[in-house]
């Protein structure tokens, strides 16, 4: 009875529900379960809802997916499409490390060269032109060979040709003195002091003088005075009394006459129309 009495008192039970003015039944399910609307949220501001919810989930589920493939690449790599770079103006770019790549690798390609010819020396000269390295030229005795394309002397200097002019002269006309010269000339005296300019040396031609001769066959002169002339000017080299009459006063001298140059001789006490001979002797040089 008590076992009966329990199921029909459950049976019959019934849950009311009051809202303010009248008592309603509360709806369940078929498995007894509270089905509860509700109208307003209790839960406070700020509360986590379904909707944000889904937003999280919906990243949550990103980063899953994103999880899944990083597992099946590398666990340990991400892998990235950067669009816009985030380096700094002037910064390393990968066609500028290809370019240093290029440069260390013909480097590298020298140092191996290197290790098969000698590890301590470059046995290779260059020269730079027009944007190209040409192999530099030696001869068999390691002597760089120059071709002097355009001279930076300047326009009167010696070069190989003038120099070898200069060695041709030497060799075939410098030396080439003939036995010895001797030039004589008889001027026409006058009364008193007379002075004259024997003859001009050519031209081409240079005049070695060792010793100049004064006769005067008529008069005892009193002074006589030696020189040269050039271009105009007389320059005296000495003086000397006259010391001897018929006989020749000489003065031993080292001259050296170029082309266009006289001996000029000045003479005192001379008469009207002496008997004259002036002279000097020495080497003719065909310059």
């Amino acid at each position: 009875m008590g076992d009966f009495s329990g199921e029909l008192i459950g049976a019959l039970l019934t849950v009311l529900g009051y809202d303010g003015t009248e008592f309603r039944n509360l709806k369940t399910d078929s498995d007894g379960h509270v089905q509860v609307d509700a109208l307003s949220s209790a839960l406070p501001s700020g509360a986590a809802t379904l909707a944000k919810q889904n937003t999280m989930i919906t990243a949550l589920e990103k980063i899953d997916d994103l999880t899944a493939a990083l597992g099946s690449i590398d666990t340990d790599t991400l892998v990235v499409d950067v669009g816009t770079s985030v380096l700094p103006t002037g910064a390393a770019t990968s066609a500028k490390q290809d370019t240093a790549i290029t440069a260390l690798q013909l480097l590298d390609d020298l140092r191996a060269a290197l290790n098969d010819v000698g590890t301590d020396e470059l046995r290779v000269l260059a020269g730079f032109y027009d944007g190209d390295w040409f192999a530099l030229n030696q001869n068999g005795g390691g002597d760089l060979i120059v071709d002097v394309q355009e001279s930076i002397l300047p326009p009167d200097a010696a070069t190989e040709t003038s120099l070898q002019g200069i060695e041709d002269n030497v060799r075939g006309n410098l030396y080439n003195i003939a036995a010895g010269i001797r030039v004589t000339t008889t001027p026409e005296t006058s009364s008193g002091t007379n002075t004259f300019d024997m003859t001009v040396v050519p031209a081409n031609v240079i005049h070695h003088i060792t010793h100049i001769s004064v006769r005067n066959a008529s008069v005892l002169m009193t002074r006589i005075l030696y020189g040269t002339k050039v271009s105009g000017l007389i320059r005296r080299i000495d003086t000397t009394l006259a010391i001897a009459q018929h006989f020749p006063n000489v003065l031993n001298c080292d001259l050296w006459l170029n082309a266009g140059e006289s001996v000029n001789l000045t003479l005192y006490g001379c008469g009207v129309s002496d008997t004259l001979e002036l002279a000097y002797w020495g080497h003719s040089i065909t310059v």
